[in-house]
């Protein structure tokens, strides 16, 4: 029954901003506003920001409102337009037409960002499954109406038929997803990096760009930039986000629990690898 009165909620809410996309700006400041009070994985975000000594004061509320008007606009992500100010090293269309990994983090609008390289290149995009199937399901007809082709993150089949295919996979690389393997440090905290960015591009000997979106008034800047994939891959590109993040505090989701993984655990994983 809570499955079926969540999609009911989410499917309601689709149906009526694509009738009323306008109302999505002031909507998300008062919804982000209402979250905010409800405290709805308030004590994780204000634990990881008091850790990465960011006012709360100044970051919390824009915070929620950022997160909120990011869901809002995936519900629309079918019509949704907004002006895009990108910037990418010299014949980065051509090379990733080619096949190879676009790594990016939960800041600005991550699915439009998915949705603009969906119209230049063959795209597969890495999600986690939803514990509501049913709106699990519908996210996954909103990323087909625009042309995502998306895949769970335990489909192997699946990843290597789009490596063979040469498609651009996409890939969000901020979290600890549980099955990692790699330690680095994020915000001088030790935690565990996702392991199948490096061991992707490192088998498959694929060509990897990290991108990193930001909300600009109404509309979004994205940056791309060509990574070397060497032996300290994973920490160079935690290192990226986290001097993205200390930029753009408010656009990055600290609703995550990024270090979850115990410092002891860590620890030993160091030693066995070594």
């Amino acid at each position: 029954m809570k499955h079926y009165l969540e999609f009911l909620l989410f499917q309601g809410f689709r149906f009526f901003l694509k009738k009323k996309p306008e109302v999505i700006p002031w909507l998300s400041r008062i919804l982000g506003r209402w979250l905010s009070m409800v405290g709805i994985r308030k004590t994780v975000a204000v634990q990881n920001l008091s850790m990465a000594r960011f006012p709360l004061e100044y970051v919390l509320p824009d915070l929620y409102a950022n997160f909120t008007r990011t869901f809002l606009e995936f519900l629309t992500l079918e019509s949704f337009e907004a002006p895009v100010h990108v910037r990418a090293p010299e014949d980065f269309e051509k090379d990733l037409a080619k096949g190879g990994i676009i790594l990016s983090a939960h800041t600005g609008n991550w699915e439009y960002l998915g949705k603009y390289l969906a119209r230049i290149v063959p795209l597969t995009v890495v999600v986690h499954r939803q514990t509501n199937p049913h709106v699990d399901k519908a996210i996954s007809e909103i990323r087909k109406k625009c042309n995502m082709e998306a895949i769970y993150d335990d489909d192997i089949r699946g990843l290597l038929r789009a490596i063979t295919q040469k498609r651009a996979i996409a890939l969000v690389a901020d979290q600890d997803f549980g099955r990692n393997s790699i330690p680095v440090t994020f915000f001088g905290r030790p935690c565990y990096a996702p392991s199948g960015p490096e061991h992707l591009a490192k088998k498959f000997n694929l060509s990897v760009f990290l991108c990193l979106n930001s909300r600009r008034d109404n509309g979004f800047d994205f940056t791309f930039e060509r990574l070397k994939v060497g032996n300290n891959f994973s920490q160079a590109y935690s290192d990226r986000i986290e001097q993205f993040i200390r930029k753009n505090p408010s656009q990055w989701m600290w609703f995550h629990n990024r270090w979850k993984t115990k410092e002891d655990s860590l620890n030993r994983c160091k030693h066995s690898k070594e």
